[in-house]
């Protein structure tokens, strides 16, 4: 039983790190963009499973997922707001929010607020509706930093619209 959860569990992960690879070839310019893109995906999928495995049940904390992809910008002046309730979050709905942060992030660190001193960022959410039907609202808020620009967002579409 426990192998067949492995298999299960490492078929899944290698099912996401293909469509990562697959979706990062078709937007990146050159191999080293290429290479430091994949990475950078590929170690947010594993800081991500990392926190599933620390939580021990199968879920993990929304505010840590977001923390932890976060801990990078952090900085004594204007480090990001993180703020919201707690949210447990299943390994599925996760993992698509880790790699949600993580290419919103780089994205702010290369073109937008954490790509000045002067730069902010604000992340918070809000939880509505009931038990059976719970809508969280993530608001990404970037302010004295470069005009954002709209970006590729196929990586985010593709995994927040099928992860519950």
């Amino acid at each position: 039983m426990l192998l067949g959860e492995l298999d299960h569990r490492v078929k899944n992960i290698l099912a996401i790190v293909s469509a990562v690879v697959s979706q990062t070839v078709k937007t990146s310019t050159t191999p080293e963009a290429f290479a430091a893109e994949i990475e950078g995906r590929v170690q947010s999928i594993a800081k991500a499973h990392t926190l599933l495995s620390q939580a021990g049940q199968g879920e993990m904390a929304l505010r840590t997922l977001i923390t932890t992809e976060l801990a990078p910008y952090d900085r004594q002046e204007g480090s990001p707001v993180i703020a919201g309730p707690d949210v447990a979050l299943t390994p599925k709905a996760g993992l698509a929010l880790a790699m949600a942060i993580h290419e919103l992030a780089s994205n702010a660190a290369k073109y937008g607020a954490l790509s000045t001193v002067s730069g902010r960022l604000e992340v918070r959410w809000t939880v509505t509706g009931g038990t059976d039907n719970e809508i969280l609202a993530l608001d990404w808020t970037e302010s004295g930093g470069p005009e954002v620009q709209p970006f590729g967002a196929v990586l985010l579409d593709r995994n927040l619209s099928s992860s519950s």
